[in-house]
């Protein structure tokens, strides 16, 4: 008897972007200055392993519990655990959703700028009340740091992981016809984040990935470097953009713009963030010359500006807390256009048989209501992950809201947990 279970995740059809800034350093702020005088970038001296690294921001972490979680996602290509911190205030509870952003660094593994790995204690010991760090917290707002994306690259001093990968063209990118997901770095960073969002009913506000040394914002697309976002989307990637060149004195543009690939970029994590998540998406190419590090005091301040931006629109939340749901199965939804795509990454059961689609939202279609069951396109990567893609399975008026329920369904297997997911389709 087929067994029926379903998954709840919210999409708009707006674009994640990928920002990239990069030039010559200003000066250390004061706490800056007591906390570390080693620099790590490109240009810069290896002073530590990546292990040494993890465990200067757990000792960090471990001053504030309340609001702190190290976690190990996953284990790259050599053997290294991959860590990310996770920052919330654990007693805030919203009724909707949570604002959340994602700041990573060295997904290139000789890029390492000695930034992200020193921003949680700028923003836990060094923000006022009145910053956006605090007020994104008070909205039940969640921030995931990983202060190294690609621990094997920077062991070994090299852009690749460990397998030769490089982890900044392994990202799935609808319309770039890349091959992906081979990275374990990558399949666990994916899987992590969908979890993330679907569990504590996240929406993925920005991502910003550090890099060097190119001395610009990069901002989507740059899989198609002749696509430009517009709208809404193009103004959030503005706004930010604006801010860091104001601070940097950094242009800002696509890959082709900033970084002078004609070719542009495909399978980069910008572009997967934009289509995936529908937000902002950010990668900073920090100075050559191990001159970035000494840009902190103007990175605490883009960042204060980006958590105030994206906390916008969301109430404070009450001083109460409640335990988020689980899910065997994650949904990617990934769209440039008003016909939504789906696809089921990472943990789908290997007898899946397909995706029930129920259009209209509400419990109708939760508790099972009438549905129109199309089976998946079922793509096994040589690393022998499962990605089952169904394209266009939503179409929507022009002007109109669709809620859809997705039901996924498969044989064989009784230990499923049962949440729901509704996708929610924003037509242009």
């Amino acid at each position: 008897m087929t067994q029926r279970f379903y998954l709840r995740f919210v999409w708009s059809a707006s674009v994640v972007l990928l920002l990239q800034a990069c030039g010559p350093g200003g000066g250390l702020s004061p706490s800056t200055a007591a906390y570390s005088q080693l620099h790590d970038d490109s240009g810069g001296v290896r002073d530590r392993s990546y292990a040494q690294i993890i465990e200067d921001v757990r000792a960090e972490a471990a001053k504030f519990p309340a609001l702190t979680e190290m976690i190990d996602y996953g284990t790259s290509a050599g053997g290294r655990t991959l860590t990310v911190l996770k920052i919330q205030d654990k007693s805030v509870q919203v009724s909707g959703k949570r604002p959340a952003v994602q700041i990573t660094d060295a997904i290139h593994g000789n890029e390492f700028l000695d930034v992200a790995n020193r921003l949680p204690r700028e923003f836990l010991e060094g923000a006022s009340d009145a910053s956006g760090f605090k007020q994104l917290l008070a909205k039940g707002g969640v921030i995931f740091v990983v202060p190294v994306y690609n621990p094997d690259g920077y062991d070994l001093r090299q852009r690749e992981n460990q397998q030769g990968l490089d982890l900044n063209r392994d990202f799935p990118v609808q319309g770039a016809d890349n091959q992906s997901l081979q990275a374990p770095e990558t399949r666990a960073e994916i899987a992590f984040m969908a979890k993330q969002v679907h569990d504590n009913n996240l929406s993925l506000e920005a991502t910003m990935e550090y890099h060097c040394c190119a001395s610009g914002l990069v901002i989507p697309w740059n899989y198609d470097v002749n696509k430009r976002l517009v709208g809404d989307q193009l103004a959030r990637h503005q706004a930010v953009g604006e801010k860091v060149k104001a601070l940097f004195s950094y242009p800002y543009g696509n890959v082709r713009d900033v970084v002078n690939y004609p070719a542009g970029a495909a399978g980069g994590s910008d572009d997967y963030f934009l289509q995936t998540y529908g937000r902002r998406a950010f990668s900073f190419e920090g100075a050559s010359n191990a001159e970035e590090h000494r840009n902190l005091a103007k990175h605490v301040e883009m960042w204060d500006f980006i958590f105030s931006q994206v906390g916008e629109g969301y109430p404070d939340g009450s001083s109460t807390s409640s335990a988020a749901g689980s899910s065997d199965l994650y949904l990617a939804v990934a769209s440039e256009t008003s016909a939504g795509s789906l696809s089921l990454l990472a943990a789908a059961p290997e007898a899946f048989d397909g995706i029930d689609v129920c259009l209209g939202a509400g419990p109708a279609c939760a508790s099972g209501g009438t549905a129109t069951h199309v089976a998946t396109n079922l793509v096994v990567t040589k690393n022998g992950q499962r990605l089952y893609r169904l394209n266009d399975a939503v179409t929507v008026q022009k002007g109109a809201t669709n809620l859809v329920t997705i039901t996924a369904t498969h044989s064989g297997h009784s230990d499923v947990t049962s949440p729901t997911r509704t996708v929610q389709i924003l037509p242009k």
